[in-house]
């Protein structure tokens, strides 16, 4: 649902419009269906009405405040926080810009405190497709391609017309004479084809024209009158100006089967309701179905003139328009004014309804959820002093390829690099660079202005949403990065088991939590799975490290360099202890494999109370924390409870010789009880390994 919501969000999304015009246009086709035993002019009238809501719920979109539907309301969680601090360089080529109203690239201007830009890493010109973009390219390549094909049609119509005569009276009957009298004191024109055996027909917006065969004098007199008697319905109906608005509105909504379907119906009605006008007006339904018959068969269609002009001859079901013709039962009266008041009432009803309605978050839930989330900003200026407080609004991001205006709930974090210009770490994790053009930004519930060209750093604190079976993630106060999935059937209310992995080096645990998910599924569905990722500078300390590589003295009797106390271990176990805080967690196990195995012996030897067992691959321990390095007595008793597993997969040379194998010489000679050793030859065997692992630590945990 937060997927459809996220999806569905934005100013005005053809989405949205789509969505609420299949609804609308559903809504009317059942009422047209209903009136299938009243008159043409009544079912015509309906679609007509359908026709005109169209662009009123457009309108109505934008016009209209709207709420939320409470089945797509975003997901707030409570405490939601995001910390973010993207000091490392990105590779522009490995990432992707955010999807905005154009695509970006640096800009080659001058920044805003006056020093030049520089040319971006990414080859100039260079358009980076989103599937948005695609959809919308497609959508406006059909657009484009039906309304010239309209127009190209308008146009060899109009020249056509423009050049036939107009018709000779002499030696019609009179009362074609004064039938044809009576269409041109309306404002119509009576022309005659140039060329043989051309369908008639009415053509013109505001002004119509009849354009009549040039046999017409060698027809019977119940023929012509029939023909111009059907003509002069579809000019005073203005069935040509609704047959204008029915193919733009079709062109822009021609992947919607619907507004094929509307386009259809609405001249078959239209010409049913012109047969209906010629007989109320004196024609013998007989007569009148023998002049259609003659005169359908007796003339051309072209597609051209068929797409831009009504006619008696078009393609219309001729069965059906026969069967209502001489069935003496069928009514034939137009729509009453009673009746036009209950559809538009009808229509306005609809319209508003789903005007007001948005399918996705609305602002007022949007507000709420970022105070739920209690969504924070740290500013980091020039001089080093630090602000906190929330960022207000949206900020305008300009490129070469345009502008884009960035809502500061979507960003992660804002850095200032060369040339007076930030680049922005967006909430799905793409990457854009440009000038801010405002000069300040502001924060909410504040009136301080904070300077834009006094702007180091920008970051936010939150973390990620827990939804069953799915992989998310998250940023902890630290800097740390992490991915979480929760179980099948997950309850916020329940405390759950948790398995925190740890990485090797050059990798991410998102890769880890996938392939233990998809092999051991019976213990991904009791166990929270979370993945800290040691990407990331820690800037706590003066001395910036990446804490996938550890160096750490931590609790043992050898000092270290200050900060030492503030590495992997620390950070990791300060992470776990902030999930716990907002995550009900009853045991934690750790996972750690390579470089991630030596940081879960570092964790269990220094923060044994933190963990209820430990499983490394791969990994051994650091001179910093074999068991000679500690010397008091409680964290050694709790460092010899904690159980360990330890499994060696990847050949190093011997097994003996191997960093898992020295660390269970030094643990088993220190008389440190070790649950496991498995020397694995076939990876095939690590999900049954794993089952046996995590149970065997659940029993000693009962």
């Amino acid at each position: 649902m937060n997927l459809i919501a996220v999806s569905l969000s934005g100013p005005f999304p053809l989405v949205q419009l789509t969505i609420k015009a299949t609804l609308l246009l559903a809504m009317f086709f059942a009422i047209w269906m209903l009136a299938r035993k009243k008159s043409a002019s009544f079912r015509h009238s309906i679609l007509v009405v359908a026709l005109a809501s169209l662009p009123c719920l457009a309108v109505a979109q934008l016009l209209l405040p709207s709420q939320s539907l409470p089945l797509l309301e975003r997901q707030a969680v409570a405490n939601f926080e995001r910390a973010i601090d993207y000091s490392s360089g990105n590779d522009p080529a490995n990432t992707k810009l955010l999807s905005v109203k154009e695509p970006l690239v640096e800009p080659r201007s001058e920044s805003p405190d006056g020093t030049a830009s520089h040319q971006s890493s990414q080859p100039s010109g260079v358009f980076f497709w989103s599937a948005k973009n695609v959809l919308l390219s497609v959508w406006a390549c059909g657009s484009i391609v039906l309304i010239l094909r309209f127009a190209i049609a308008w146009l060899i119509v109009w020249r056509h017309v423009r050049k036939s005569p107009d018709i000779e009276v002499d030696g019609l009957a009179p009362d074609l004479k004064n039938l044809i009298a009576d269409c041109q004191a309306s404002g119509w024109r009576i022309r005659v084809h140039r060329e043989a055996e051309q369908m008639p027909l009415c053509f013109g917006i505001f002004r119509s024209t009849i354009l009549l065969p040039r046999e017409l004098d060698d027809w019977s007199f119940e023929d012509q009158k029939s023909v111009i008697l059907h003509e002069s319905a579809h000019a005073y109906r203005r069935d040509c100006l609704i047959n204008v608005l029915a193919h733009f509105e079709n062109a822009v909504l021609w992947f919607h089967p619907l507004s094929w379907m509307l386009l259809r119906y609405l001249k078959n009605e239209s010409e049913m309701a012109c047969d209906d006008w010629a007989i109320n007006h004196g024609i013998d339904s007989v007569n009148y179905a023998s002049a259609l018959f003659d005169v359908t068969m007796s003339t051309k269609r072209k597609p051209t003139v068929a797409v831009v002009s009504v006619s008696m001859a078009d393609c219309s079901p001729l069965e059906r328009r026969m069967q209502s013709i001489l069935s003496p039962s069928v009514p034939r009266n137009p729509l009453s004014f009673i009746g036009h008041i209950l559809i538009a009432s009808a229509s306005v009803a609809a319209i508003v309804c789903l005007a007001g309605f948005h399918l996705g978050p609305s602002v007022e839930a949007a507000v709420n959820d970022e105070e739920t989330m209690k969504i924070e900003h740290r500013i980091e200026l020039l001089n080093k002093k630090i602000i906190r407080g929330t960022l207000q609004g949206s900020m305008d991001l300009e490129t070469t390829y345009g502008s884009a205006k960035l809502n500061f709930a979507n960003i992660r974090s804002i850095k200032r690099i060369e040339g007076g210009r930030h680049e922005i770490l967006a909430e799905d994790g793409t990457v854009m660079k440009g000038i801010i053009t405002q000069s300040s930004l502001r924060l909410a519930g504040d009136k301080e202005q904070v300077d834009v060209p006094k702007i180091r750093k920008v970051t936010t604190i939150g973390n990620a949403q827990l939804i069953p079976e799915k992989l998310t993630s998250g940023f902890l106060k630290d800097n740390i990065s992490y991915h979480i999935r929760a179980p099948k059937g997950y309850d916020p209310a329940k405390a759950y088991p948790a398995i925190v992995f740890f990485h090797d080096a050059n990798s991410n645990t998102d890769s880890m939590l996938e392939e233990f998910a998809s092999t051991v599924t019976d213990e991904s569905n009791r166990f929270l799975l979370i993945g800290i990722n040691g990407e990331n500078k820690s800037k706590k300390v003066e001395n910036a490290f990446n804490y996938t590589y550890i160096d750490f003295a931590g609790r043992s009797k050898y000092g270290g360099f200050p900060g030492t106390d503030r590495q992997s271990p620390a950070l990791v176990t300060e992470a776990i202890t902030e999930l716990k805080d907002r995550i009900p967690i009853s045991t934690t196990y750790i996972l750690g494999k390579g470089d991630g195995a030596f940081l879960a012996f570092s964790v269990m030897m220094n923060y044994p109370e933190m963990i209820d067992g430990v499983v490394t691959i791969n990994g051994g321990l650091l001179v910093q924390c074999v068991p000679d390095a500690y010397e008091d007595e409680d964290l050694i008793a709790a460092q010899r409870a904690t159980p360990v597993v330890m499994m060696y997969s990847k050949p190093d040379g011997d097994a003996k010789d191997s960093f898992t194998g020295a660390a269970l010489r030094a643990l088993r000679k220190a008389n440190y009880p070790v649950g496991k050793y498995y020397q694995i030859k076939d990876e095939r065997a690590l999900p049954q390994i794993y089952r046996r692992t995590f149970r065997g630590f659940d029993a000693k945990q009962k």
